[in-house]
């Protein structure tokens, strides 16, 4: 009997091996899916900002903690086409290998000081809030590349993966060459009604000298179709009988990169009343861009 059951036993654990591949479950999301879920919690403007935002990381990463009066990023907005384009450093082709068109933040991904993305999901987000399909060109001193993708062709593609276009990792190339193009067509219905509207043109203006005062104010020269964007940054009045508070504070992390809090609390001048009552409130930045602007507390 017991050998009739080791027996019984050992055929059990080979029909489970050789069944293998009929027990398991395929819970791999559709694109499509991953898509909409993607886009969702953003709103239009905010997307195109995050373009922006990484142009100026770029700008950052390329210039150290200097100005940036030697960079620049251009928007332009049409019923047919979005263009951001910059010459803040390019993109190389290892990062768009390994990390630049990751959905997400893989591990060991190069940390850019003083950045605000850190999800990995800035760049694709917008692009897939925007339209359906889209070109990503990039040049460094010593690469280039380009991207092209019809985003409802790869939606149907069983890989996750985009394919170079174009491919050049031999050619030296000129300081005026570099830099990178984001081109988006076949712009969703919604998103090109919008981009027809003056008033649309007018809010993305306010929102880009707003939420990237810092970099802007710093040199960052910005435009939106061809006219400048322009921004100065937060002033508090300052007077020996009326200094503005200050206060620092340091929190540890887990990774040993202490994150810094800087509070001051005093009082602006606006040219107006009204814009008094506009400007009062809490503004907070994080790494240069404005999270939040004009908060009262209730």
């Amino acid at each position: 009997m017991a050998k009739q059951l080791s027996s019984s036993t050992e055929r059990a654990k080979g029909s489970s091996r050789s069944g293998d591949s009929e027990k398991t479950i395929d819970a791999m999301p559709t694109k499509e899916l991953f898509i909409d879920m993607l886009t969702r919690d953003i709103a239009l403007i905010p997307a195109i900002i995050d373009l922006v935002d990484n142009s100026a990381d770029g700008a950052k990463k390329d210039n150290g903690e200097g100005t940036l009066n030697d960079y620049w990023v251009r928007v332009a907005i049409s019923p047919k086409e979005f263009k951001v384009s910059d010459n803040c450093g390019g993109i190389s082709v290892e990062t768009a290998q390994k990390y630049a068109f990751r959905f997400g933040r893989p591990p060991g991904a190069p940390f850019v000081k003083h950045s605000v993305g850190q999800f990995g999901v800035g760049m694709k987000r917008a692009i897939f809030k925007i339209g359906r399909t889209f070109q990503v060109q990039s040049t460094t001193r010593t690469s280039r590349f380009v991207v092209e993708v019809d985003v409802d062709a790869w939606a149907e593609m069983p890989k996750w993966e985009f394919e170079f276009t174009d491919l050049d990792e031999k050619t030296k190339h000129a300081a005026d060459d570099v830099g990178t193009t984001i081109t988006v067509t076949r712009l969703h219905r919604d998103v090109a009604e919008k981009f027809a509207l003056e008033s649309f043109e007018a809010e993305l203006r306010s929102e880009l000298q707003s939420k990237l005062q810092d970099p802007i104010s710093r040199g960052l020269a910005t435009t939106l179709n061809t006219l400048p964007v322009d921004a100065e940054p937060m002033m508090i009045l300052s007077d020996p009988k009326l200094a503005p508070a200050h206060k620092k504070l340091t929190y540890p992390t887990k990774n040993d990169k202490p994150v810094t809090v800087n509070l001051f609390c005093g009082i602006g001048r606006s040219s107006s009343r009204s814009e008094e009552r506009v400007d009062a409130g809490w503004h907070v930045y994080c790494n240069g861009r404005l999270i939040l602007e004009a908060t009262r507390l209730k």
